[in-house]
């Protein structure tokens, strides 16, 4: 049994990735591990297992052995319940067994080396070159709570402001995390980390057969038919989305954001 990870950030199209890993007969993909808010993360803490040693949590989930089996049962009756048998993961089939989640995670002492230190862990690094829509994916998820669109959603784009005030920390704050990704992955040998682009992967139904079609390769899968079954949250201009555009203008004027905040509008 292979394992891999999606290292990514928040609103960079990880959700999508999962499920297409998870559309291939033959991976696993439990999705997020670390977050409070996680289910499996909220039933470990109440059973006082891996107590300060999300290290240890994140090998037992990823291993072959009793975690795997309790939760591809579980997942497997809520597909069958959904009515998706085509989704069931059967064990025997299984080649690779994963999990995602965010590298802010890893600043901890005890994970910052976790992927240097288990040089079989494939390390999938999914990145959103774009700063500025990153932000406003974040603002659009805490504002109206969309966290992700289905494919047949014809609903309009979605209004949002953003406050003045904080604006300039809080852009900063979501590049600081786009660097910290960028430390983890490069500090990673080559043959261990593949790098999926947020801005090539939603580009067209050609790059995103292509990179699926990389993607599995890397894993050691062979190719499988799989589709992209989410769209982005936001399709229309900053001036479209943002009420309070030229505010935000006049806000960013002078800083390293500006252009980018201009040309998205």
């Amino acid at each position: 049994m292979e394992r891999h990870f999606i290292l990514t950030l928040g609103r960079s199209g990880s959700n999508a990735l999962v499920d297409v890993i998870n559309q291939h007969p033959q991976a696993l993909n439990y999705g997020e591990l670390l977050g409070d808010w996680m289910q499996i993360r909220k039933i470990r803490d109440r059973l006082g297992l891996w107590r300060g040693d999300d290290a240890g949590y994140l090998d037992a989930l990823l291993a072959d052995g009793v975690p795997l089996r309790v939760v591809n049962t579980l997942r497997n009756l809520r597909k069958r319940r959904a009515g998706k048998v085509s989704e069931v993961q059967h064990r025997a089939d299984l080649h690779t067994i994963g999990a995602k989640d965010f590298a802010t995670f890893f600043r901890a002492p005890d994970l910052r080396r976790y992927f240097l230190d288990r040089p079989d862990l494939k390390v999938i690094g999914l990145c959103r070159a774009d700063t500025i829509a990153r932000f406003v994916s974040w603002q659009l998820l805490d504002q109206t709570g969309t966290v992700k669109r289905a494919l047949n959603d014809t609903s309009g784009p979605a209004r949002i402001t953003l406050d003045t005030t904080t604006l300039l920390a809080d852009i900063a704050r979501v590049a600081e995390e786009s660097a910290l990704l960028e430390t983890l992955l490069s500090e990673l040998p080559e043959g261990q980390v593949t790098r999926v682009c947020y801005e090539e992967f939603f580009f067209d139904a050609q790059a995103q057969k292509a990179t699926i079609k990389t993607l599995y390769a890397f894993l050691g899968l062979p190719d499988a038919p799989a589709n992209i079954r989410a769209r982005k949250i936001n399709t229309t201009r900053l001036r479209d989305t943002v009420l309070n555009y030229d505010d935000c203008l006049s806000a960013l004027a002078g800083s390293r954001f500006y252009d980018g905040f201009l040309a998205a509008g």
